[in-house]
């Protein structure tokens, strides 16, 4: 992906739809298209790969490794590898990665891990002109914050994707911390027990965007579930595009009103 030029609103596509009509999509009502690659990337055949780098032509692209990806594992940096080989084949320059503090292994030793296998992943995505965002991922993680901190001062050129709703919406505490290393946003709700949520109001929207409408930087609306009598639902196909058109309307027209009190027009 391309710097980006003021503060860009992104599509995510869900594994459930087809790739190719999410992409149709994202070209019409968004500046730019997220993509999470599965964790098995056989089905990506170089012939299906070269059908989505078609479809998405010039459109911008932010890479999304999947969270699977353990760090601490042998085989975890080969497999971030071999994702940020395909995404490069697509053509993007911005790829996010997840932290890995799996439950058998001390927070320690996987923090060490970590710094081990993203020093190696920035270091193999320099040749390739990608710049690696780290994620802040399960906030239930101690002292998350922190380590990201570490992480990024350890590894100057590592880079921050935070995640609004893996903050349980505590975002302002993260981006007290990391505000200098933070290149790209998820944008979802957390009522405190599931996230991937839509916002309720435009109130929480509204902080964010004003926070942050002003930055050269990316965000992508992560949201994939709703909750209905109480009862979380997974939202696919048209009312999913409904939700995220009108949370997207939300945040272009807080981002326009930010850049007129900043006069950055």
């Amino acid at each position: 992906m391309d710097k980006a030029s003021g503060f860009l609103l992104g599509f995510m596509p869900s594994f459930n739809s087809d790739l190719l009509e999410q992409i149709e999509f994202a070209k019409r009502h968004f500046d730019f298209l997220e993509l999470t690659l599965p964790y098995n990337l056989r089905p990506w055949s170089p012939e299906y790969i070269e059908s989505v780098r078609k479809s998405l032509g010039k459109f911008s692209l932010v890479g999304h490794l999947h969270w699977d990806i353990d760090l601490t594992a042998l085989d975890g940096e080969k497999n971030a590898k071999e994702g940020l080989q395909l995404f490069r084949k697509l053509g993007t320059s911005k790829v996010i990665i997840h932290p890995s503090f799996p439950e058998n292994v001390g927070i320690d030793e996987a923090l060490r891990k970590n710094m081990e296998a993203l020093k190696a992943l920035t270091d193999f995505c320099d040749p390739l002109n990608i710049d690696l965002l780290a994620e802040n991922g399960d906030p239930t993680i101690p002292d998350i914050v922190e380590k990201l901190r570490y992480l990024t001062d350890q590894i100057p050129n590592l880079n921050i994707a935070l995640d609004i709703g893996h903050a349980v919406n505590n975002w302002r505490k993260f981006a007290e911390v990391l505000q200098d290393k933070t290149k790209h946003l998820h944008l979802h709700y957390s009522d405190g027990v599931d996230d991937h949520l839509p916002f309720p109001d435009n109130i929480i929207l509204k902080e964010i965007v004003d926070f942050w409408g002003n930055k050269n930087m990316t965000a992508t609306l992560e949201i994939f579930r709703k909750k209905h009598g109480g009862t979380l639902e997974e939202i696919e196909g048209s009312k999913r595009e409904k939700i995220l058109l009108k949370q997207i309307e939300m945040a272009r027209k807080r981002r326009f009103d930010v850049l007129i009190l900043n006069k950055h027009f």
